[in-house]
């Protein structure tokens, strides 16, 4: 499932979309390692995630607490 999410962001079409998808990102319980990278490149490459307003902030902050996440596991 959570690589569908990720996969369903990745190709949002909308900002509607983006705004949507990072909501559902940010409830996710499995988190692999290659996600953060994932949404780190989509924000960049798709212009519907990288515009809409607010979407490109809390991907950051995502990413980062997932970091932190990783780190307070080891």
């Amino acid at each position: 499932m959570s690589e569908v999410l990720i996969r369903l962001f990745e190709t949002s079409n909308t900002y509607a979309e983006a705004k949507a998808r990072i909501g559902y990102l940010s409830t996710m319980e499995v988190w692999e390692p290659s996600f953060s990278k994932r949404i780190k490149a989509a924000t960049e490459q798709n212009d519907q995630i990288k515009d809409s307003f607010g979407v490109a902030e809390r991907v950051a902050n995502l990413i980062k607490r997932r970091a932190a996440e990783s780190e307070s596991s080891k």
